[in-house]
């Protein structure tokens, strides 16, 4: 099944809120448990509520309620979150006891600590610390006992990927606004999302700037329903990181390469990083194409923002080439 993202942009805007419904607060009081003020929180999305929880006494909550639909997905998501924070991974906002759990109509509802955000600036310090949380969620994650379990729907999702990738580059299927441009994509041979000669491993999956919390001198992780899927080379993680964080930031070369080499000196420590920046970050849009392409067959409509914006990025990496050979370059040869 395809849902919309929660934010449709590269750059999720500053959280607002909104006037909730009396409906809406008293599901969120009676499944918190005590009485308190309910304010919604604005997003993209259409499968989800967000909702901060301030009680008469105590921190505010963060509360998402999910519809059934995705219930299940959500709930696994979040009972993933409260293992890691059982592991003493420190980027995951501390689930509340007792939760996730389900309302009578089916749709699921997750609370924990609320986190005072703000939008995170790619400085050479603030990505450092980046690598360093990233690694140790890396590490947890490796940990998980259902992790064969990921490793077989990471392969299931990747083969059905790759099927859309074959009808698209031999023109069997016509999606998005643009299907040449899909197509001659999809085509292009020196692209590979597969990467079967990577060493594998269990990824967040999906660490664009909306999952991504800072506060001004550390950062959390949330959203970890990608994880079952994405057991997958940590390049890709990396990759993404260094595109949504830091290439959208620093358009100037400099700030880029010291931004990104703060990245992976943070993540890798003493550990040689060898990867093609350029490579994994094309592969990664051309399979966001291909979830696209499978999400109209499905009988959804991805706007075709979301089209352009993967287009626009394939085209960003070749672009950035030497930018992302000076990171790389460091990061193989410190």
């Amino acid at each position: 099944m395809t849902k919309s993202p929660t934010w449709l942009s590269l750059h999720p805007p500053v959280p607002s809120f909104l006037p909730v419904t009396e409906e809406d607060a008293a599901t969120v009081i009676s499944a918190v448990g005590q009485e308190g003020t309910v304010t919604e929180m604005a997003s993209d999305s259409d499968h989800q509520k967000l909702y901060r929880f301030d009680a008469k006494s105590g921190e505010p909550l963060f509360v998402r309620i999910v519809a059934a639909k995705w219930a299940a997905d959500a709930e696994e998501s979040e009972t993933l979150a409260a293992w890691l924070a059982e592991q003493g991974v420190a980027a995951v906002p501390v689930p509340v006891a007792g939760f996730p759990k389900r309302l009578a109509s089916g749709s699921m509802v997750s609370a924990s600590t609320f986190v005072k955000a703000r939008p995170l600036q790619a400085t050479p310090e603030a990505m450092q610390r980046f690598g360093k949380r990233l690694s140790d969620l890396h590490s947890a994650l490796a940990r998980h006992p259902q992790r064969p379990e990921w490793e077989n729907r990471t392969q299931h999702r990747l083969s059905r990927l790759s099927e859309i990738r074959a009808k698209l580059a031999s023109g069997d299927m016509r999606a998005g606004p643009d299907p040449e441009r899909a197509a001659a994509i999809a085509a292009d041979a020196t692209i590979d999302f597969n990467r079967e000669h990577e060493d594998r491993q269990p990824l967040h999956g999906d660490l664009n700037a909306g999952n991504v919390l800072w506060t001004g001198d550390d950062l959390f992780f949330i959203d970890f329903e990608d994880v079952v899927h994405s057991v997958l080379p940590p390049a890709f993680e990396l990759a993404l990181v260094l595109e949504r964080h830091v290439l959208v930031q620093h358009e100037d070369a400099k700030s880029a390469i010291e931004a990104g080499r703060a990245l992976l000196a943070g993540y890798g420590g003493q550990r040689p990083i060898r990867f093609d920046l350029v490579a994994h970050l094309r592969a990664l849009a051309l399979r966001s194409l291909c979830v696209l392409a499978d999400a109209e067959q499905d009988g959804h409509s991805p706007p075709a923002s979301e089209w352009q914006k993967f287009f626009q990025l394939e085209v960003a990496a070749r672009n950035r080439a030497e930018t992302l050979a000076e990171i790389g370059w460091h990061a193989t040869d410190r």
